[in-house]
C-alpha cells in the first residue's frame, strides 16, 4: 500500500505490488501514470508512506519518491518508474500473532500475466535512469 499527499494536503492511498528493493535504503515501484500517486509525485510531493505486508511481516516506510523513468517497457499499461529513498522503518510484526500477507494468483485465460510479471520485476530490478 502506497500512500502520497494530493494537492489538498489529504493523504491517497493505492494498492501496490508490483516493489522491488534496490539496496538498503532504496525501493523501486511501477507507478501507473493515470493514478493520482504519479499525479502527486510529479508535482513535486514527494513525501510518501507505505507498508509492507507478507507472512509474518508487516513494516511501515517513510520516504522521498522519486519519478526516474517515465514509462516502463515491461508493462501493458502506462506506468512510470519511481524510487523512494527510505528514511524511517518500523517494525508491526507482533511475535504471538502469525500473520499472512495478502496474494492473488492468475487462473485460466489470466496465466500468461505470470510471465509479465517477472518481466516487470526485471525491469524494475534494473539501475535505469532517463537523461
Amino acid at each position: 500500500m502506497l500512500a502520497t499527499v494530493g494537492d489538498d494536503g489529504v493523504p491517497s492511498t493505492a494498492l501496490n505490488s508490483w516493489i522491488v528493493a534496490k539496496d538498503d535504503r532504496t525501493v523501486a515501484l511501477a507507478v501507473d501514470t493515470r493514478s493520482s500517486a504519479y499525479a502527486n509525485l510529479s508535482a513535486g510531493r514527494n513525501g510518501v508512506a507505505f507498508e509492507v505486508l507478507a507472512d509474518d511481516l508487516i513494516l511501515s516506510a517513510r520516504g522521498k519518491a522519486t519519478i526516474v523513468k517515465n514509462s516502463l517497457e515491461s508493462v501493458s499499461f502506462p506506468c512510470a518508474l519511481a524510487h523512494i529513498e527510505v528514511d524511517s522503518i518500523r517494525d508491526h510484526t507482533v511475535s504471538s500473532i502469525h500473520f499472512r500477507g495478502p496474494r492473488y494468483s492468475y487462473t485460466g485465460e489470466k496465466g500468461h500475466r505470470s510471465d509479465a510479471e517477472r518481466a516487470i520485476f526485471e525491469e524494475l530490478a534494473k539501475d535505469v535512469k532517463e537523461p
